[in-house]
């Protein structure tokens, strides 16, 4: 493997790799080990699902490439692939999406976390994953639901994380919210309800209590990681 020197960021998913250098995006894997360059310029940060990818811009644009079966590039319309970056279109799917500060990448889905602390999502939306009160796939960003009866929109989100099916926020108050896929009891909810939008996550010993004081977040392929303000690990 060649050295890159002067990497901001780095990703990885299955067998492939990827590295932000001086704004380039350098990619790797699935049968080379040499890094080449995607083609994209004044990326800020990336992040990588089993065979998609994405980069946000400096100037708060979303960029994806790979598979789009069902729409999980964003760009408007699903099926094919795109080897090179396709800028993802705006909420509703209309013009560009723009202000994004974060992203994540899930199996098949992905995430973009909004300067006003709202959440889009496109792409899968088996099981919930899009998190806006649906099972219906979207290849153009959706609002990620919030409130008791899923038709407001999620606010105050500080991070966001994706995992193989399911997706959580962590809002700036501390409380952690997940949604989409279930069956291994990943949404730390007690129960096994996928779950369409938000949910608050439950703590404590008996799970009687909600999660605060959350400072980050991270999800897997079943299993969901909280760090708090102390530096305590939750699982």
């Amino acid at each position: 493997l060649a050295t890159i020197s002067g990497v901001s960021r780095i990703a990885a998913a299955g067998s492939r790799a990827a590295a932000i250098k001086d704004g380039q995006v350098y990619v790797w894997g699935s049968g080379t080990r040499t890094p080449t360059l995607l083609g994209i310029s004044d990326a800020q940060e990336i992040a990588l699902g089993a065979d998609i990818g994405a980069v946000l811009k400096s100037d708060g644009t979303v960029w994806t490439w790979g598979n789009n079966s069902v729409g999980q590039l964003g760009k408007g319309a699903a099926g094919g692939s795109s080897s090179t970056p396709v800028q993802v279109v705006g909420v509703g799917g209309t013009g560009t999406l723009t202000g994004a500060t974060r992203i994540a990448v899930g199996t098949d889905a992905m995430y973009a976390l909004m300067a006003d602390g709202t959440i889009a999502a496109w792409g899968s939306n088996a099981n919930g994953r899009l998190g806006n009160g649906s099972t219906t796939n979207s290849p153009y960003p959706v609002a990620v639901s919030g409130g008791e009866t899923g038709t407001q929109k999620f606010t105050g989100a500080d991070a966001i994380a994706a995992g193989n099916g399911y997706a959580a926020a962590l809002r700036s108050d501390g409380t952690v919210w997940g949604w989409g896929k279930n069956n291994a009891y990943q949404l730390g909810l007690g129960t096994t309800k996928e779950i369409t939008a938000p949910a608050q996550m439950p703590g404590g010993v008996t799970g009687s209590e909600h999660l605060q004081g959350i400072e980050q977040i991270s999800l897997g392929q079943t299993r969901s990681l909280a760090v708090t303000g102390n530096g305590d690990v939750l699982i």
